[in-house]
């Protein structure tokens, strides 16, 4: 039985420790750059920094630490986001939510859950031919 995925092994030393500083940044709602990752390596991780670098031709080093980082956040569910002026704070988002939950129930609390369906429009629609 395999008990990890195959594939390379995590180059970085700490991932969970980077994962926890991207999660807060983007908590916060605060952009969130390859420079900010790698000043949080040169805080946390500088050994292994100069390690890595030392590897590397010194033209190369810093993009190949560049796209070393952006792999990550791909391997790690990490989207790339631009901003933009469109873009709603999640406080807002979640008052919203709120909102509409409480406005959902006072208008349908006479309805008990067993008469509620849970239903969504898909393109797909199924000729079945009962006997």
């Amino acid at each position: 039985m395999k008990l990890e995925p195959g594939g390379r092994y995590e180059v970085f030393p700490d991932p969970p420790g980077l994962i926890e500083f991207i999660n807060r940044v983007r908590d916060n709602e605060r952009a969130l750059t390859t420079t900010h990752l790698i000043l949080w390596i040169k805080a946390n991780q500088r050994e292994w920094l100069n390690n890595y670098l030392a590897t590397k031709q010194e033209s190369t080093s810093y993009d190949s630490l560049l796209r070393l980082l952006q792999h990550f956040c791909d391997r790690h569910g990490f989207s790339r986001q631009r901003p933009t002026k469109n873009k709603v704070k999640q406080a807002d988002l979640a008052e919203v939510q709120s909102d509409f939950a409480a406005e959902f129930h006072r208008e349908y609390i006479a309805y008990g859950k067993e008469c509620v369906y849970n239903s969504h429009v898909s393109g797909e629609s199924y000729n079945i031919m009962y006997d």
